[in-house]
């Protein structure tokens, strides 16, 4: 086996074009064995380090597999934070002190080998995927040639709001993957699903009090076109308040901000005439407390679209690239009697 304290010293000794190939030549040296580290060694001897590219380093790495890419994790992790030619994912924006981010749909950037790159450099070690299209290309680009990265769906159809239960698992793989670097999470264009969670794991952590101020936050630090529906924030209110938070504002009151951005007009109220609503929304303040608080946790699978609500069914988080997504089914639903429903609790 190769020593450690060779490579470590190796790595901090003076910054030249020849070290990369130094570190692997040791490699070669000390593990002759390996086929694949010997094409990657020989591409990179014969390479120009100025116009190497990640596409062609990291093909070469999904070839070892996940077991071979955390058997020579210290010398990939070397070689993939000195390497050029990495290229910013579009749309990326960080939130919570660079830790935490949102872009949009990773597989439509040009070159997803060099956006990986730029990720992996930055700290990013958890790619989760809203959006399903283009799933597979970026878990092969992402947890597929990089070691120590992990990939996971947490898919919801375009124009939905996630359930109370979505939002929670998703929090809680936020939460769990937070200790081994930067989490990133992306749908489509970034904004509308993506600002939604983004948004529930502030109120989670406990970085915003409620809905409200996570709804605020997100359009103001992150995209002012996050949460584009009105079912979204609802979305967000109710896990507010099965997380005990203050309650949050309803979208006609007179102290709600959009701070600055605004609802996407096609889709502003789809399903909003159906949808659970929350504690702070208007209609209910009759009610008491403790039959608005049953009213939040009796809903807490209830997703949200234009065509009605309806049950959301786990597992949410996956590795699978071909997991089936979550949808409202195409039919009639009938709206919910909120107060005739929370009758039924007490």
């Amino acid at each position: 086996m190769y020593d450690i304290n060779k490579f470590i010293r190796l790595f901090d000794s003076v910054d030249e074009p020849s070290r990369s190939r130094q570190c692997f030549g040791m490699l070669k040296k000390y593990d002759p064995t390996q086929q694949i580290m010997h094409s990657l060694i020989h591409f990179l001897e014969n390479s120009n380090k100025s116009t190497i590219s990640p596409r062609k380093v990291m093909e070469i790495t999904q070839q070892l597999g996940p077991n071979g890419l955390k058997k020579y994790a210290l010398p990939l992790d070397y070689l993939f934070r000195v390497l050029p030619n990495d290229v910013p994912p579009q749309n990326l924006q960080w939130l919570n002190q660079s830790c935490f981010a949102g872009m949009s749909r990773f597989a439509s950037n040009p070159d997803l080998y060099a956006c990986a790159l730029n990720l992996y450099k930055r700290g990013v070690r958890t790619i989760i995927s809203i959006e399903s299209s283009g799933a597979e290309d970026t878990k092969l680009a992402t947890a597929g040639s990089l070691p120590s990265v992990e990939w996971y769906s947490c898919f919801l159809e375009d124009w939905h709001a996630p359930s109370v239960e979505h939002l929670l698992e998703y929090c809680k793989l936020v939460d769990s993957r937070m200790r081994y670097g930067g989490v990133v999470t992306h749908c489509w264009g970034g904004t509308g699903r993506t600002g939604c969670f983004l948004a529930a794991y502030l109120i989670y952590s406990k970085c915003c009090i409620n809905a409200t101020s996570a709804f605020q936050t997100v359009r103001k630090e992150y995209s002012t076109h996050s949460v584009e529906m009105k079912v979204q924030y609802h979305a967000l209110a109710r896990f507010s308040d099965y997380l005990r938070r203050p309650i949050s504002y309803d979208l006609n009151s007179s102290l709600f901000n959009h701070a600055g951005g605004h609802w996407e007009k096609s889709h502003e109220n789809d399903g909003f005439a159906a949808d659970p609503q929350h504690m702070g929304a208007s209609g209910l303040s009759h009610l008491t407390a403790s039959a608005l608080l049953a009213s939040s946790r009796s809903n807490i699978k209830k997703m949200v679209a234009r065509q009605g609500v309806k049950d959301s069914k786990a597992p949410y988080i996956t590795q699978n690239p071909n997991a089936k997504i979550q949808r409202v089914a195409d039919t009639k639903k009938k709206h919910l009697n909120i107060p005739k429903l929370i009758s039924k609790l007490l």
